[in-house]
């Protein structure tokens, strides 16, 4: 999802990959099981909500270039999907999918 198309590609996008292998290692199953890029960002939204156009404007841009339109979704809870994780590690979780918190990463 954070890459989508993007020639971008930055120390956020590594903080995402991040939250979705340690949800990985809770689960010991993909957190995001997309059979192809489409249906990648469609999971992605089904866990973390459809992104809106101040939260991820490249995004955004990237998907009218290409004709996709992000399906409109409420977010899933976490504690839903990872049922083994502790409270801090589920905000941690969070926090890596956050664009905020990946924005202010520094490497």
């Amino acid at each position: 999802m954070i890459k989508y198309r993007s020639t971008n590609y930055n120390a956020p996008i590594d903080i995402f990959a991040v939250g979705a292998i340690m949800a990985e290692l809770y689960t010991m199953r993909p957190l995001f099981p997309g059979t192809s890029e489409i249906d990648q960002m469609n999971k992605i939204c089904y866990v973390l909500g459809s992104p809106t156009r101040e939260s991820w404007p490249e995004g955004f841009r990237l998907a009218e270039q290409t004709g996709f339109k992000f399906p409109s979704q409420a977010s899933t809870s976490l504690r839903s999907l990872i049922q083994t994780a502790s409270d801090s590690a589920l905000d941690l979780i969070a926090r890596t999918f956050t664009n905020k918190e990946r924005r202010n990463a520094s490497v």
